[in-house]
This record gives structure tokens, C-alpha cells and sequence, in this order.
């Protein structure tokens, strides 16, 4: 009989998972929370960017073999997403 398969060591595990887990959803409302109070303080203000290779690709000067993010706006390309901000408000 291993250690890992005592009853006691079982028993602390879900414990302890029991407890990480309501912690996390502490954490996820209290951040769902906050976004709804700054959504209500600053507007429905959002930037709707293209989801094509011009704003998510990955930029000619990446180094061979990085693959783009979906999603994350590239650092090269922030200063074009302000600029298209600015211009639809």
C-alpha cells in the first residue's frame, strides 16, 4: 500500500481542491464584478479591429516559425489600432 492511496492523503486532497476551487470563483466574480462597473462607468466603448492577418498576423519582422495569436494585438501594430480608435469616435 503506497502513501498516495491512504484515505487520509485522499481525503486532504479534495480538501484542499475543494478549497482552491472556491477560491478561483471568488476571484471570477469578483472580476466579473469589477468589468460591469467599468463598462458602466466608461460606456460601451469598443474598438471592433478585423479579425484578419493585417491586426493578428504575425508581423514581417518575427522570427522564423512564430506563430501568430489570435486575439493579441501585436506591439507593432498598437499605434495603428489608436490611430483607427480616435478616428471612429
Amino acid at each position: 500500500m503506497s502513501v498516495t492511496s491512504t484515505p487520509t492523503v485522499r481525503w486532504l486532497a479534495l480538501l484542499f481542491g475543494g478549497w482552491v476551487n472556491r477560491r478561483q470563483l471568488e476571484v471570477i466574480a469578483y472580476l466579473q464584478e469589477e468589468n460591469r462597473i467599468l463598462k458602466q462607468r466608461l460606456g460601451v466603448r469598443c474598438l471592433d479591429l478585423p479579425f484578419n492577418d493585417e491586426y493578428f498576423g504575425v508581423p514581417p519582422s518575427a522570427p522564423h516559425g512564430q506563430k501568430p495569436k489570435l486575439g493579441i494585438l501585436h506591439a507593432a501594430l498598437v499605434r495603428r489600432a489608436a490611430a483607427a480608435w480616435r478616428a471612429g469616435q
